[in-house]
């Protein structure tokens, strides 16, 4: 029996929960075409269901509502009841998307759930061992971020209701271009090589030969399992833990695989190119729309998996316009490992440990200057520049790889700041504020390992390395350094496609 299934079967009130069963499932106009109903509110033609080709994603429908009437709000069916027993009472769950967060804590608290609500919650609870959601709010809003309603299949009854006209079927046409306007269209040349490198299994299907140039297709299957865990560990982190996670966030996502592409046509390195990244994940995760996906199924890759894919467009070498030797370099970016953190002024040294062989290694500051930058080496017109910085030299025993320990500030500095004009002869406000109204502006100089961009502060040489602090309007009174170790873990691969 599937979970569903089993959940019918529990001797509770439905009513109760506001999950009526009826035997007349009959769907209302804006019920997605095929859907398969869970249940009823009771209230409003409001209903719980799943929809084809979405996955195991659980919607809400609201007739009475204005559009979107339809909204997910569970990836599967045990996280839909996860909710239930969280807010303990799916009408919170239905109306969240309405909501902030303070008016959804707010209707949780004043609406109480009845004892026979208590009871079923209770039973269900026990029955499926299931636990609460520590951030309700946090999991459904971020689910409904990600969806698209386009991707909801609509009756023609709904068009006939909204008046809106069904989107036109798109063109199954396959053709690639090298260029924007779509004037230098590429002839297939398949390539089918595969090749692992790291965790994943890579495929390239297909090049495309262009006047301008060689559109070239790689591909890289996840595994599931990771890409799963990682999912459930982002969408389930309560809202206060998320920019605390950050930096884990992103350095464990299996599907962010950032490297450098090295290109060899008829034996002459390519000079010019750039690419596009793409991810997809399966809807039996999440329901997403995802362009990626026309890709996939167009070189038949199976959609149960994640992908990660990448289109480079890869200009010719001088002097050459057809493909005879086609080979690759692929460099692995370095994964970054934080080290401690250090203050200065009041830290001569700090140790630390190399993260995969312990080896033990000492920072020592041996120069600290504190100081103020030209503004007009970053000229930016109409704000004014954050100026004062910190730099330091230090030295490393032993000494590391050029760039392989990296220092910078933790701080991102202060932003630009507008700076305000007269108003305009005439102008009401003139009088009373003397003050144009000014655009506001998020723009950041940040430091690192070699300083402010285009500012040299301290020259590094050997056994000599400096880093310079972000920009600030007012000189800080001490600065929290970071210790970062970059180091490659996955070697370079050599690929031979031609």
């Amino acid at each position: 029996m599937t979970l569903l299934e089993r959940f019918r079967a529990l001797p509770i009130d439905f009513e109760a929960i506001g999950l009526i069963q009826r035997s007349n499932n009959d769907p209302y106009f804006c019920t997605p075409l095929g859907a398969d109903i869970i249940g009823w509110a009771g209230v409003d033609g409001i209903h719980y269901c799943t929809v084809p080709g979405l996955g195991d994603t659980v919607f809400a429908v609201t007739p009475m509502d204005l559009d979107p009437y339809v909204n997910p709000i569970a990836r599967n069916f045990e996280e839909f009841l996860r909710l239930l027993i969280t807010t303990k009472d799916l009408a919170a769950v239905q109306q969240a998307y309405m909501w902030d967060r303070e008016g959804f804590d707010r209707f949780t608290a004043e609406n109480p759930p009845l004892p026979k609500a208590e009871e079923a919650i209770g039973v269900i609870r026990s029955a499926f061992s299931l636990e609460p959601i520590a951030d309700p709010y946090g999991y459904i809003t971020r689910l409904q971020a990600l969806f698209s309603p386009s991707l909801i299949p609509w009756s023609d009854e709904y068009y006939d209701v909204t008046g809106l006209t069904p989107p036109k079927p798109k063109s199954q046409e396959w053709k690639v271009f090298f260029d924007h306007t779509k004037e230098d269209e590429g002839i297939l040349r398949e390539i089918n090589a595969s090749f692992t490198w790291g965790e994943e299994e890579w495929t390239v299907p297909a090049a495309y030969i262009c006047r301008g140039g060689i559109v070239l297709d790689m591909f890289a299957s996840a595994s599931y399992e990771k890409v799963k865990e990682y999912i459930d560990k982002w969408f389930f982190l309560p809202e206060e833990e998320l920019e605390k996670c950050a930096d884990d966030l992103r350095e464990s996502d299996p599907l962010s695989i950032h490297f450098r592409l090295h290109a060899e046509i008829n034996g002459k390195r390519v000079g010019s190119h750039h690419g596009s990244l793409y991810r997809y994940i399966p809807r039996t995760l999440y329901a997403e729309k995802n362009s990626f996906e026309q890709k996939l199924c167009h070189y038949g890759f199976d959609l149960s998996q994640p992908w990660f894919g990448a289109r480079y467009y890869l200009s010719w070498p001088e002097g050459e316009s057809s493909l005879d030797s086609f080979n690759l370099r692929l460099e692995r970016d370095p994964h970054e490992f934080m080290g401690p953190a250090f203050t200065t002024p009041g830290t001569e040294s700090v140790s630390f440990a190399h993260p995969l062989t312990g080896e033990e290694y000492t920072l020592k500051v041996t120069e600290l200057e504190q100081g103020s930058m030209d503004p007009s080496r970053l000229p930016l017109e109409n704000f004014e520049i954050p100026t004062c910085y910190t730099a330091i030299c230090y030295t490393l025993s032993p000494e590391a790889k050029r760039r392989t320990v990296t220092v910078r500030d933790l701080s991102p500095g202060d932003p630009p700041r507008p700076i305000p004009k007269p108003a305009p002869s005439g102008d009401p406000l003139a009088s009373k504020y003397a003050l144009e109204p000014q655009a506001t502006a998020a723009i950041g100089i940040i430091g690192g390992g070699d300083g402010p961009t285009a500012i040299g502060v301290l020259p590094a040489s050997r056994g000599r390395n400096a880093a310079c602090s972000s920009i600030y309007f007012r000189q800080p009174d001490s600065i929290t350094w970071g210790i970062t170790w970059n180091i490659k873990l996955i070697e370079d691969a050599e690929v031979k496609l031609i």
